[in-house]
């Protein structure tokens, strides 16, 4: 099914397509049309026949990133206090903002890896150069998706290696000095 919808199609459509699909579910605002907006990213990485596990390898970053951003999110100020605990408050409008970041997000992640996932990153490269983006941007955007998961990787092992070292991520200076370090090993 998948090559006879989206499969087929020549990369300048498909980045046209998905660029408008991209901008229109930005510009949404009401929950409603965010939650169709899910569906239809949801409904693409089944049509395209991405397996659960690569959408879930793909998506974890971006879950980690929505978690470590929500504190600061749900303490929005707003007009309606759902409920407060010593100096922290927590408004509707928080929690509002921060369903619709998440779901904005998600869809536009999930219509990303419907782009990418198995595309032939020569072809995509000229059609975008076709289409008049400039050159070094292509490389920047190309090099950013190739590597990223290979930065994951290595990141990973250089924390395992510290942590057999004897090294445990905790609060503090030392630990921070020895993140950087690795941090700092692996770019």
């Amino acid at each position: 099914m998948e090559t006879r919808i989206i499969g087929k199609w020549d990369y300048r459509w498909k980045i046209i397509s998905m660029t408008l699909l991209i901008l229109s579910i930005a510009s949404i605002e009401k929950i409603p049309a965010l939650l169709s907006a899910l569906f239809i990213s949801v409904l693409l990485i089944i049509t395209v026949k991405i397996r659960i596990s690569d959408v879930v390898k793909s998506i974890t970053p971006l879950i980690i990133l929505l978690v470590i951003m929500s504190p600061f999110i749900i303490f929005t100020p707003g007009q309606t206090l759902l409920g407060e605990w010593h100096f922290l408050k927590i408004y509707t409008d928080g929690l509002k903002l921060l369903f619709t970041i998440a779901v904005k997000a998600v869809s536009i992640f999930l219509i990303l890896t419907t782009l990418l996932y198995k595309a032939d990153i020569s072809k995509l490269m000229q059609a975008m150069n076709c289409m008049g983006i400039p050159g070094k941007m292509i490389s920047i955007l190309i090099s950013t998706y190739r590597y990223i998961y290979l930065y994951m990787e290595d990141m990973k092992k250089l924390f395992t290696a510290a942590k057999l070292r004897g090294f445990h991520r905790g609060m503090g200076f030392s630990h921070m000095i020895t993140s950087a370090d690795i941090m700092l090993t692996l770019l």
